[in-house]
């Protein structure tokens, strides 16, 4: 069997895992892989050309709507040029031209770089401020894309974490004429002031939401058949435990009135008990787990000790601490499931066991594919988390930690993983092919693939 991984968009090329059959059977299989890539490279493959542009507003403004502007590069050069996907806090994006001579594929390099001086030359931007109710305006009131349909421009608005000192949440428009640009800018200005006039932002602390929401929503309903609004809530601040609340529709008079309801519900919900919610804050990582337990076991068991309902704030991308929320029960009951949380989370420091395992492409593969992780929990009663993520520098590799169970099944589970790993590793192959090779490797609909695990069993 032959399966490939994920393309490495900066180095250009791909693994290829080749297992079944025998070590002799395996070999024959990689041969015909490197048979196919030289195959590849005679016809022209290995002469692509590729380049790195940056990441941003830009490239969409080279490609154009719905391609347009990539296509008329294509027509005019004879080439063909694809992008690589945008990646997570990636400032490049990799550019293929194939297909054409080495001057056509030039010429097509040189009308991408033209087309990104242009954009430069051919935009205009401006600065909105960087708070919830004018990202929630943008969204859902100022409708950018019809905008851009009414004028033929395109708008990019800056996403993610702002540099600091920033003044705000850039906004470019590029396309279409000066004067096109102009108007729409115009009408993003005028949208977004119409759009504040008619709205009002309030924050909530998370406790009160079930309150204030209610039964499948009952009680945000009540309060717009009152008020004749319409509310809309925002994505939970987990690190400061509040809820953005966005009041549209109606008068001034009556979205304000909307929102002294709203405070009301707050205030009742403290009344109750709900601003007595205990916070606090854990490490993340698979000691979360742990405390959690196998279908939340372990955390129903703290609850049922204490008489509380206890909460974790989901995962978030490179965060290192998890929010916790104990509520209901008495203080002395709230203040006792925590204290229990904290010494769960020192038990699995004392009872765990913890393998470091080589991280390489081949072996990652064997984990996820051969080693079945999840049938050694099963048999042994444990947990095993490996390692996410980037390595720190100077690692020795990815940490795979086992935990739960006595420390007998710990040892099992380790021995377990192991073993399957190294017999796994026995039964596989792995190749690194060059990303251009890859459309003859594979064949039309697979049946490259599936000729060279027929011809050699794999």
């Amino acid at each position: 069997s032959i399966q490939k991984g994920e393309l490495a968009s900066h180095v250009n090329v791909r693994d290829v895992f080749i297992s079944g059959g025998s070590e002799a059977e395996r070999q024959h299989a990689e041969e015909l892989i490197v048979a196919k890539v030289e195959e590849s490279r005679r016809e022209g493959g290995g002469s692509d050309l590729w380049f790195v542009v940056p990441e941003g507003p830009a490239v969409g403004f080279v490609v154009g709507p719905r391609g347009v502007g990539v296509a008329a590069i294509e027509k005019v050069t004879g080439t063909h040029i694809s992008f690589s996907p945008p990646a997570v806090a990636a400032t490049t994006r990799d550019v293929r031209i194939r297909g054409g001579s080495e001057a056509q594929r030039q010429q097509a390099k040189e009308l991408i770089r033209r087309k990104l001086e242009e954009y430069g030359g051919s935009r205009r931007q401006l600065v909105i401020e960087d708070r919830p109710l004018v990202s929630f305006v943008i969204k859902t009131f100022v409708q950018l894309c019809s905008i851009e349909k009414t004028t033929g421009t395109q708008i990019c608005v800056e996403q993610g974490e702002l540099a600091p000192g920033a003044r705000g949440r850039a906004v470019s428009i590029t396309g279409g004429s000066e004067a096109a640009r102009e108007q729409a800018e115009s009408l993003i200005v005028d949208r977004l002031q119409e759009g504040l006039g008619k709205m009002r932002h309030h924050v909530i602390p998370e406790w009160a939401t079930p309150l204030i929401i209610g039964n499948q929503g009952a009680g945000i309903k009540w309060i717009e058949r009152e008020t004749g609004t319409s509310i809309q809530k925002g994505e939970l601040a987990s690190h400061v435990n509040v809820r953005d609340v966005f009041i549209s529709g109606g008068s001034e008079a009556e979205r304000q009135h909307a929102e002294e309801l709203i405070v009301a519900k707050v205030e009742e919900s403290r009344r109750e008990g709900g601003g007595s919610d205990l916070w606090f804050v854990v490490p993340e990582g698979p000691a979360v787990g742990f405390v959690v337990g196998p279908r939340g076991v372990g955390v129903a068991a703290i609850e049922k000790v204490t008489g509380t309902h206890i909460s974790f704030s989901p995962p978030a991308v490179a965060a290192t601490t998890r929010d916790v929320r104990i509520r209901g029960g008495s203080e002395a009951q709230r203040q006792q499931a925590k204290e229990l949380i904290r010494r769960k989370l020192e038990e699995y420091g004392g009872s765990r066991r913890q393998l470091v395992i080589e991280d390489r492409p081949l072996v990652s593969f064997v984990i996820k594919t051969f080693v079945q992780l999840c049938s050694i929990e099963k048999t042994t009663g444990t947990q095993i988390c490996v390692e996410q993520g980037e390595l720190a520098p100077g690692a020795r590799g990815r940490a795979v930690s086992i935990t739960g169970g006595s420390e007998a099944a710990r040892e099992q589970a380790e021995s377990l993983i192991v073993d399957r790993l190294q017999e796994g590793l026995g039964k596989m192959r792995h190749h690194v092919i060059p990303e251009w090779a890859t459309p003859l490797i594979i064949g039309n609909q697979g049946a490259g693939i599936k000729w060279i695990e027929r011809e050699t069993g794999t």
